[in-house]
């Protein structure tokens, strides 16, 4: 039902499926709230029927409806993918939890998910020069047939060098521990 796709340049890419229809959406480190997710999630536990905006600028409704239909619905897309506006899935209750849960996982636990989400804005000169260097290195390995001309590997390069280079500090482990705990400790133990 869901696939995290990617997290990376302050923004986790979502991918809702359904047996035929894809449906993409963004939670954005600016606009959106993990919150919300976390509220969403916690209301569909205690047996609620909720509907909360939940990604894409808080364009995107993620409700469930008492007919065991979960849908997303953005009204426009402010990220102009021109993709689908609209899905819904039948589904229950409980494999709608456990499908959330399994996203709620996989994004805490991502390996960029601090570095590309929580810390991706306010760089220092220093993280600003590196981006630099590595946008070199990355010009340089296409031109000499190393790298292919993509984006999405560029951005997946750049990742990685950026959490090698950069490994949190105190203070932010704290914070990434923090967000971890608002998508991981609405699910009941066990």
């Amino acid at each position: 039902m869901f696939n995290l796709k990617q997290v990376s340049t302050g923004n986790i890419l979502i991918e809702v499926r359904d047996q035929s229809l894809v449906f993409e959406t963004i939670i954005d480190d600016f606009n959106d709230d993990l919150q919300n997710f976390a509220d969403f999630v916690a209301s569909l536990i205690t047996g609620d029927y909720p509907a909360v905006y939940v990604s894409d600028h808080k364009n995107c409704l993620w409700a469930y409806d008492g007919d065991n239909n979960f849908k997303l619905h953005c009204e426009f897309d402010p990220n102009g993918r021109d993709l689908l506006s609209e899905i819904s899935l039948k589904t229950n209750r409980s494999d709608l939890i456990n499908a959330l849960h399994g996203l709620a996982k996989d994004i805490a636990f991502h390996e960029n998910f601090a570095r590309g989400y929580l810390f991706f804005a306010g760089g220092t000169p220093e993280q600003d020069k590196f981006f630099d260097v590595v946008e070199r290195e990355w010009k340089d390995g296409v031109k000499a047939g190393l790298f292919p001309d993509d984006i999405d590997l560029k951005d997946a390069y750049e990742d990685r060098r950026f959490i090698e280079e950069f490994p949190l500090i105190e203070y932010e482990n704290g914070i990434l521990e923090k967000y971890q705990n608002i998508l991981l400790n609405i699910f009941p133990k066990g």
